[in-house]
């Protein structure tokens, strides 16, 4: 069993070596172009919907005069990584990375979305299983097979985990093997494919395909629905320059109150953009507080 997970973690780290490669070499290009580089990550979106991101800092460019290069399917780590260094400047991100390396990466909150029908900034983690599946409810999936998005996503990672804890288990005692997609619309390809027998997406993503590109999401059936937490957030590395940020907090902030912008965030499936608050992560940073405890004190066991 361990060595299943082993096997899985060292192919994932083996791909995203080829990914950081073609990364590195893409936002380099882009550098001696001029542009500002802005990574989104799979917390908000999957790859069907990066055009209408595009389409937001295109709107973006627009008022500022600004020219803006997207760099899609980054891994979390990695945006944080070159938000850090600065080679990308402004990043659309999981509020877990935010939180766990907000100090050491120096990033600055610059605006949070609103979804879709709701009033707050506000998420779900969904726990999906093939359209087929009898698992009912989240304690079914005990001795199966699970698919977590990545190490840093709150939806993807933190929630299921913490579910697991409230149990009384770890993910190594309570799932039978599980691994990390790299990537929420990659985890609902899997379950709808059957290579996994559950995941944990976020709502922003799947709700997105099952609107816009539902092959793969009507083959998955939704069997839990954590509590609300705060939405991904859009982030600004501390090396921009703060005048032009402010700038672009303000449109961003603002754009619903245009007909153009109100039009790509429905686009987008987004309500609108608002000031953000980090105090509204504190539940997040409880949650994380409480996995990493008991995690630590379980390795004694794995020895």
């Amino acid at each position: 069993m361990f060595r299943y997970r082993q096997k899985t973690r060292t192919f994932l780290f083996a791909v995203l070596g080829i990914s950081v490669t073609l990364i590195f070499a893409n936002f380099a290009a882009a550098q001696r172009q001029g542009p500002v580089n802005v990574a989104v990550t799979a917390a908000f979106v999957s790859k069907h919907g990066v055009y209408s991101y595009e389409q937001i800092m295109d709107y973006i460019g627009e008022k500022v005069g600004a020219e803006f290069n997207i760099l899609n399917e980054i891994p979390y780590e990695m945006a944080n990584r070159l938000l850090k260094s600065g080679d990308v400047s402004i990043a659309f991100i999981c509020g877990y990375a935010y939180i766990k390396q907000m100090d050491t990466v120096n990033m600055k909150l610059l605006a949070l979305p609103l979804h879709k029908g709701e009033t707050k900034p506000i998420s779900h983690s969904y726990i999906i299983v093939h359209k087929d599946s009898l698992y009912k409810k989240f304690s079914d999936l005990k001795g199966r097979d699970f698919e977590f998005s990545d190490i840093l996503s709150n939806s993807g990672y933190l929630m299921p985990a913490y579910k697991v804890i409230k149990l009384g288990y770890t993910p190594e005692i309570f799932f039978g093997a599980y691994r990390f997609s790299g990537a929420q619309d990659k985890s609902i390809v899997d379950v709808a494919l059957k290579k996994t027998d559950a995941a944990a997406v976020d709502s922003l993503v799947w709700e997105y395909d099952n609107e816009f590109y539902p092959k793969w999401t009507s083959q998955t059936k939704i069997i839990d629905i954590s509590e609300p937490f705060t939405i991904v957030p859009v982030v600004i590395s501390g090396k921009f320059d703060k005048e032009l940020a402010k700038k672009i907090q303000d449109i961003l902030v603002n754009m619903h109150l245009d007909l153009n912008g109100k039009e790509i965030l429905k686009r987008a499936r987004l309500e609108k953009f608002i000031l953000p608050d980090d105090s509204l992560f504190t539940r997040m940073r409880e949650m994380s507080k409480a996995v990493d405890e008991s995690l630590q004190k379980a390795k004694p066991a794995y020895r």
